[in-house]
Parts: structure tokens; sequence; C-alpha cells
């Protein structure tokens, strides 16, 4: 099965260059944990491996290699990036601060989520590093992390780092973890208002195949505004073709189909980010990855 490898560097700064063993442990287990939802925004069946390759004196410095391997599917592991998205998440919970979110929008042409953080202050981030946000795994791993390093009595602050070894460490590939942030973590996410009520949009749609479920009914995984998502096909006559063989699919094969979406709305009618659900109503055509296709003249 294919696999990406991404290069990690940790650093514990002060002049020990010893470590506190339940420190560490702690540490490469809270980072093992979200190297892998990080890695299931690209593929939801994708698994991570952390190897320890290299440590450095003068602190106490350790190198790291992540694997992460994908599923043999249309699914390319170009791009899979766990660190990056690791590091846009850890730099979010630092500038939400103890405090809940006070909104959160998705921009639908790119996918991108706007949050109002407690302050008042506008954050954008990726919709993948929302969804490690989300997830209650990734928060404890967050939390975990964060108290075994303040509770530390001999380590300072810990930087992580995406890095290789003709590549010097800079600021847009680094967080650092101070140690002065105490228990100042957020342990909440944004939740909508109370009163909240469920709707429904079906919407024509063009959805690059990730991976397809060709011999069951479970969901396939489609890419939709740039994140990986399962869907439920329920186009029946569709699905018995998938089955028999009639239809077949190659790498960068797309769907133009209607695509029904569910999910909350605040009182103020504005979509709970998060709540959505979705599912392919109707599969309108299958577009080879060469073919250039208008999907609303097709959809017509």
């Amino acid at each position: 099965m294919p696999s990406t490898e991404d290069k990690i560097k940790l650093k514990f700064t002060g002049e020990d260059t010893t470590i506190d063993a339940t420190l560490l442990a702690q540490t490469i287990l809270d980072l093992n944990t979200l190297s892998n939802i990080a890695a299931k925004q690209i593929d939801p069946e994708a698994k991570t491996g952390l190897i320890l390759t290299e440590t450095k004196p003068g602190c106490f410095e350790a190198y790291f290699s992540t694997i992460a391997t994908v599923g043999a599917s249309l699914l390319s592991p170009e791009g899979l990036n766990t660190i990056g998205a690791i590091i846009e998440y850890l730099r979010f919970i630092i500038q939400l601060g103890k405090k809940q979110p006070e909104s959160v929008s998705v921009n639908n042409s790119n996918g991108n989520v706007t949050v109002i953080n407690g302050d008042g202050n506008t954050i954008n981030i990726n919709r993948n590093t929302y969804n490690i946000y989300v997830d209650p795994n990734a928060r404890k791993a967050t939390t975990d992390l964060w108290k075994s390093l303040y509770k530390s009595s001999r380590q300072g602050d810990l930087s992580i780092s995406a890095t290789n070894e003709d590549q010097e460490q800079s600021d847009q590939n680094t967080v650092t973890i101070e140690k002065s942030y105490g228990n100042n973590f957020p342990d909440v996410v944004f939740e909508p208002k109370q009163n909240s009520i469920e709707s429904e949009m079906v919407i024509n749609a063009f959805l690059p195949i990730r991976r397809p479920d060709l011999a069951k009914d479970g969901p396939w995984v489609m890419e939709y505004q740039q994140s990986n998502v399962w869907m439920k096909i329920e186009d029946e006559q569709f699905m018995e073709k998938v089955k028999s063989g009639t239809i077949s699919f190659k790498s960068g094969d797309s769907l133009l189909c209607q695509l029904r979406i569910k999910y909350v709305e605040d009182p103020d009618g504005n979509p709970v980010v998060g709540s959505e659900k979705y599912s392919i109503k109707k599969v309108l055509k299958q577009v080879p990855r060469a073919e250039n296709v208008d999907m609303f003249d097709q959809a017509d």
C-alpha cells in the first residue's frame, strides 16, 4: 500500500540534555494520536506510525518520522502532510486560548473555516484543521500534552517542527508550546445556540472519487470543498451497475451528482459548522479524469 513520510523535530528547551521518561512517553503518545487523526483527514482508513530516528545534545532534541499508510485505492498519498496539519491545529488552539469561539462559518468557495475567537479576533483555517479541532480524541491528546509539560520540573518550552536534513527550522513550520501557558489550554469547542433546527439542501456537485465501495453498500470517500468526506450513495440504479461490474473506475474519476446536505441551523439561520451530513441523492454522470465538464450544463 502507498505511504508517505513526514519528519518531525521535538525540542524541549533548557540546559538539561536528559528528559523525564514519563513526559517524553506522554508527548510521543499524544503526538502519535494527533498524527493519526490528521492523516485520517486525507484518508479515513489511514494508519500512522511514529519512529524515533535521532537525538541531539544541548537541551533535549529528538527527531521522528511519522509514516502514514493509506489504502490501496484511488486515493493518492501525494500532499499528505500530517505534521503540517498538526502545527496549524496547535497554532489554532493557542490563538483560541481558554475561550470558546464566538462564531464559526465556512467559505463555500474554498472550504476554509473562519472563526471569531473569544476576544473578537478573526482566525482563518483549513477545514481539515477544524475537523481535527472538533475531534474529542485530538483535544484530549492536546490537553494531556499541555499538562505533562506544565507538570515537568526539568524541561522548559516544547517546540514541534516539520523538518528534514536540508531544511532549517523556521517560524512557518514550527509551533512552540510555552511552559508558561500552564493549564491555559482550550478544552471546549464551539457549540450552537439553543433551539437549533435541522435543515436540508440538494445541490449539483462535481465530486472527485477518493475511495469507492465497489462491493458493499457502505459509504464512499469523496472530495468536497478540499476535504475527504464519507458519503452514502442513495442512487440504487447506479449502485446496481457498480456491483454488477457494468461501471468501472480509474484513478482520477469523478461523479457529477445531486448532493444532499443535512445540517443544523442556529436561531439566526446560520449553518452550524461540523453538523453537516452528506449523501449522494442521484449520480448524473461518471466523469473520467481527462474529460472537461461543466457540471451545471450537464445537470440540466
